[in-house]
């Protein structure tokens, strides 16, 4: 349901944050350890676009609207320093595992600045509040989300986010927004 607008059939993009290569390799193989354990992980996504990454916003936004803002308040302050925090789990019937990420205070204020844009031009976004994460695992029952959260049961990671790009729902595609 997060991936459609308020009428659930609309389109989402999204501005994402990247991590630097060590901690994509780090998160990459908290995913193939759950793989390993044959759950539901975000490496069973194969796509060249899937990697480790923060949702900032997602929307229905044409022909990437926030592309700009985006260089203009978030591009611009990267690196920047974050940590991959304590797991955290998403949802009711089926779960969703993640790692909260701590960010850098200058750059949540740039993201809630972000958001509220975004929320003028897409009401939708709003919908639900924003919980910075990086996603380990989707659809888990409760019994496959207890086995994930005792097979990865590592402490805090420092890590550097590096790029923002946005994804296009509709063209399966994503572009780098460049600092403006």
């Amino acid at each position: 349901m997060a991936k459609y607008g308020a009428d659930l059939m609309t389109p989402r993009d999204a501005i994402e944050l990247l991590l630097d290569p060590q901690s994509d390799a780090a998160v990459r193989r908290e995913w193939a350890m759950l793989q390993a354990l044959a759950l539901p992980t975000q490496a069973d996504n194969t796509s060249t676009t899937n990697a480790p990454h923060v949702t900032l916003v997602s929307g229905a936004f044409a022909d990437g609207a926030l592309d700009e803002l985006a260089g203009v308040l978030i591009a611009r302050l990267l690196p920047s320093p974050a940590v991959l925090a304590e797991l955290t789990l998403f949802g009711d019937a089926r779960l969703t595992l993640a790692r909260a990420v701590t960010l850098d205070g200058q750059l949540a204020e740039a993201v809630l600045a972000l958001r509220a844009e975004a929320a003028q031009r897409d009401p939708g976004t709003a919908r639900w509040p924003w919980v910075p994460h990086v996603s380990l695992a989707r659809r888990l029952t409760r019994e496959q989300a207890r086995l994930a959260m005792a097979a990865v049961s590592g402490g805090p990671l420092a890590v550097t986010l590096t790029q923002v790009r946005r994804w296009d729902f509709a063209a399966r595609r994503v572009f780098p927004i460049p600092a403006r």
